[in-house]
């Protein structure tokens, strides 16, 4: 059973839209190709996990995305504590188990495929924050 079609797509793309994201950066925040967005936006490829924890990261629910149940957005508390094993992703998790038995080993294989992939992302970030920060300050002169 594929979990991931034209309703996924759709609410992907209008979270793209409502984060003010072109599909091509929308593509280079997933690591893929803008074509390839377009395919998930359309429900004609389900993306990885790895590939949506950006959206995680901008406070987005992929439970939502997945089966629109529940907020869209993460409140900002949640937004601190929630990580891809936690909340709102874990219960759906949970019931992907129930439905699929093989779910789990195929969830967790991704995540041993992607771990590298998204550790690479994380630092990359890390690496963008820490020159903005590094950034002199514009003065106000007028």
């Amino acid at each position: 059973m594929r979990s991931f079609g034209k309703t996924q797509g759709n609410r992907l793309k209008q979270i793209r839209n409502a984060l003010s994201l072109k599909t091509e950066e929308a593509a280079l925040e997933a690591n893929v190709s803008a074509q390839q967005w377009r395919k998930y936006e359309r429900g004609e490829a389900e993306p990885k996990i790895s590939k949506m924890i950006f959206l995680l990261e901008k406070g987005i629910s992929i439970k939502w995305i997945m089966t629109g149940e529940g907020p869209k957005r993460l409140s900002e508390e949640k937004r601190k504590t929630e990580n891809i094993f936690s909340g709102h992703l874990a219960d759906w998790i949970k019931e992907k188990i129930k439905e699929e038995p093989d779910f789990f080993m195929n969830f967790a294989q991704e995540c041993i495929i992607h771990f590298p992939e998204y550790m690479k992302w994380l630092k990359r970030k890390k690496m963008a924050e820490e020159r903005e920060d590094s950034l002199p300050q514009r003065m106000d002169v007028s």
